[in-house]
């Protein structure tokens, strides 16, 4: 029995079109028409992720910033969040910094870059959402929702995140997300804990949950749910520890999952 469903976006619910299809949409509808609470779980910020709650019509509090945080988007009421450390934030924009690698940072939902470039261009497109060119500010700062890279290709992504894991894996989650990005937040900020603190404030066991997703930073979530769904576009590594592999994003993956897995069908 599943009655809970948390998905992520990009590359689950929302292909490289950046549109959610028709029978994507339907098969959400059908789930919460059935009686089923959904929910999305996502490394966006929250004004990036809000066109598509809207169109999806979800009125549950959403995760974002990997579970950094969990918002109510009607009331604008914040339920949980957890910054990443000072201790780690600094340190790691300097790293960034002295190996030209690039880095954005988040605060107060706003997107913070050094310099705008290709891939600043790039991330806002996708995200929907500007970002503010702050210069030499950026390596001052020492509190934020979330800091992510971008690397130039999967072999510069397995370096950063390696580096990462080496210099601060036991201050903050590190996870692999969308082809190029390297995305840290807080050790409590991850969409796993996250979809566990949702399911005990509406009183549903773990067991009833079912999360899909493709990313590193869905791990959490889809090993912590009864069922586990990783998108047909997910990793190899992803894919062993899920429950169940699914079609990828172009290939409405999501409403196949929710027509096997709820619907029986």
């Amino acid at each position: 029995m599943v009655a809970f469903l948390a998905m992520d976006l990009d590359g689950t619910l929302v292909p490289h079109t950046l549109k959610i299809s028709e029978r994507n949409l339907k098969a959400v509808q059908a789930a919460r028409e059935a009686g089923i609470l959904v929910t999305v779980a996502t490394g966006r910020m929250s004004p990036s992720a809000s066109p598509y709650i809207k169109e999806l019509g979800i009125d549950l509090p959403i995760i974002t910033y990997n579970g950094a945080m969990i918002a109510d988007m009607k009331s604008g009421k914040v339920l949980r969040e957890e910054p990443l450390s000072k201790e780690v934030v600094k340190p790691l924009l300097e790293l960034c910094r002295e190996r030209g690698w690039y880095i954005q940072a988040y605060k107060d939902d706003r997107l913070l870059i050094y310099e705008e470039n290709e891939k600043s261009r790039m991330y806002s497109r996708i995200a929907g959402v500007p970002a503010e060119v702050i210069g030499d500010e950026l390596w001052q700062m020492d509190q934020t929702t979330k800091l992510l890279s971008i690397a130039a290709n999967d072999e510069e992504q397995a370096e950063m995140a390696a580096t990462f894991r080496e210099y601060f894996g036991d201050k903050g989650n590190v996870a692999e997300s969308l082809g190029s990005y390297v995305e840290i937040t807080s050790l409590e900020a991850e969409k796993g804990k996250a979809v566990a603190f949702l399911c005990n404030h509406y009183g549903i066991p773990m067991s009833q949950v079912m999360a899909i997703g493709d990313g590193g930073n869905d791990v959490g979530m889809i090993q912590a749910a009864g069922i586990g769904i990783a998108m047909g576009g997910a990793k190899d590594k992803i894919k062993v520890l899920a429950d169940g592999v699914t079609a990828d994003a172009e290939s409405d993956g999501v409403a196949l999952a929710i027509e096997k897995y709820i619907f029986k069908l």
